[in-house]
């Protein structure tokens, strides 16, 4: 795999409310991770409530605490998969039903390999700050089978070329449609103007617009 490009723009309020401190990704981190810290909050009101952990790779340029918050609030979003009061997504720093990890390059493409060789996370350090691929990846289904969401540091960066400069759109379409697989649910093809969540929207074809929620027409109550 050929080391990314450099990123040329300056890094923004959009990055840094997701998590990112810079815009250098190291294409190999340290193999380890640190776990972000989980806010106290009170038992949610839902049939289903889903518990999850943040994870950050070690050597990354990212707040392990901003990218947290930032996966909790697009999961948590009225119009995500809770929507209507399906479900409830709470952070958690020990077991999970999701674990979301941000991963660089050489990692992200590296995980989940082997169906039944579970992710390595032992020696991972809860950290507040973070400091110490993603769903395209042939590895995405055995990942999905182990609970796990891995998103390339890489790819948070710089976006997805149908979103544009929306980078934030972007993230939250990696995190919702990721998660979507961890719920079972399968790629889609595009069939009509607004993509569902499921189609793999690092390509569209024309006609079919970007969407990162699974309930884009829902309204908050």
């Amino acid at each position: 795999m050929p080391s990314p490009a450099p990123i040329e723009r300056s890094i923004d309020s959009d990055d840094t409310a997701a998590g990112l401190t810079s815009l250098a990704v190291p294409y190999r981190g340290q193999g380890t991770f640190s776990i972000a810290t989980a806010p106290i909050a009170p038992a949610p009101d839902a049939p289903i409530v889903r518990q999850v952990q943040v994870s950050v790779e070690d050597g990354l340029d990212v707040s392990a605490r901003a990218f947290g918050a930032f996966v909790m609030d697009a999961l948590s979003d009225f119009r995500g998969w809770g929507s209507g009061g399906r479900m409830a997504f709470v952070q958690t720093e020990g077991a999970a039903d999701v674990r979301v990890v941000i991963a660089s390059p050489y990692t992200a493409a590296t995980m989940c390999k082997n169906r039944d060789a579970p992710i390595d996370l032992d020696g991972a350090q809860s950290s507040d700050s973070g400091s110490p691929g993603a769903s395209a990846n042939p590895a995405d289904a055995t990942c999905a089978s182990q609970g796990y969401l891995v998103v390339d540091a890489y790819e948070w960066a710089t976006g997805l070329h149908p979103y544009a400069d929306d980078r934030t759109g972007a993230r939250q379409y990696l995190l919702n449609h990721g998660v979507g697989h961890l719920l079972g649910k399968p790629n889609v093809a595009c069939t009509g103007a607004l993509a569902n969540i499921m189609v793999n929207q690092r390509k569209l074809p024309a006609g079919c617009a970007p969407n990162p929620w699974p309930f884009p027409r829902a309204e908050a109550s």
